[in-house]
């Protein structure tokens, strides 16, 4: 009834806040107390809302792992709910189809990822779903600079970040300026400065309206670009965006990017003559990755 699905709802912000902000597992403990267990209630038990949501936490922990077998197998999960009854629910079929496609990616399957990509901006625009279609163009658009398409990534975000700003969607604006800004660094030289000057002038905006991850994302970047440019105050600069990335990956328990973190910090470090951070850089990126097993 309308009680079921209203709070159905309210149980989906409240986790997707906690996964925004303290991370998968504080997201699964809220799942948990505001929902019945796994352990004691039969999935066919659940609404078609509360397994979405469920779903999500699983993907989320386990892409902060590098589990991308578990991504995949979350994804799939969550397409089934689409056709779980009479009406296809073509939205849950293209979320769904953005988790795998984002699970894709992060294995290397990049053909595979932009088939995903394709068939999902496709079937977001002839459903008038236009916030998921941009993010289909900004998956693309990275896609394309990992396989080092440069010029074709551009066209994709520019679009993307264009429409959003017109919409109205901040975050979505601003995790198009992160992929824009991304762009700019893989095309190198002068575009470097760019990136850095984009990336200053929207961090208040990451800040306010961004999670955790977005923000970490966003001060990484930064670092890394400080440290291609170089100059006067380069090592200061880039090493205080590593300290709060780092901070905020922490906060969210994102062992993944705290590892990207660390290497980062190792090469800076090395790059700076700083011997001792530079060493203790390297114990963590070598200590996180073990304990990832190598994934990710």
């Amino acid at each position: 009834g309308g009680s079921e699905a209203t709070r159905d709802a309210a149980v989906a912000i409240m986790v997707a806040h906690d996964l925004e902000e303290r991370g998968p597992e504080a997201a699964g403990r809220s799942l948990l107390e505001l929902c019945p267990s796994p352990a004691t209630a039969h999935a066919g038990m659940k609404t078609k809302r509360q397994r979405r949501t469920e779903l999500g936490v699983e993907f989320w922990r386990a892409e902060h792992v590098g589990d991308h077998a578990s991504c995949l197998r979350a994804a799939s999960a969550y397409a089934l709910l689409a056709s779980s009854t009479d009406a296809f629910d073509v939205a849950t079929y293209a979320e769904a189809k953005l988790l795998e496609g984002e699970a894709l990616l992060r294995c290397g399957d990049l053909e595979g990822a932009i088939g995903c990509s394709d068939e999902g901006f496709e079937v977001c625009y002839r459903s008038g779903l236009g916030r998921t279609a941009l993010e289909f163009l900004l998956l693309s658009a990275r896609c394309l600079l990992a396989c080092g398409d440069h010029a074709g990534a551009a066209r994709y975000v520019l679009s993307a970040r264009h429409q959003s700003e017109s919409c109205g969607w901040e975050p979505l604006h601003l995790e198009a300026t992160l992929v824009l800004a991304r762009t700019y660094k893989c095309q190198g030289g002068r575009m470097v400065r760019r990136a850095v000057d984009l990336l200053r002038r929207e961090m208040p905006g990451f800040a306010a309206k961004c999670g955790a991850v977005t923000r970490g994302r966003a001060r990484l970047l930064l670092a890394r670009c400080i440290i291609h440019q170089g100059g006067e105050g380069a090592a200061a600069e880039s090493l205080a965006e590593l300290d709060s990335a780092a901070d905020l990956f922490a906060q969210v328990g994102h062992r993944v990017m705290l590892r990207e973190c660390a290497y980062v910090e190792a090469l800076a470090c090395d790059h700076y003559g700083l011997k001792e951070r530079r060493d203790e850089a390297a114990r963590r990126f070598r200590e996180l990755d073990v304990g990832l097993g190598g994934k990710g």
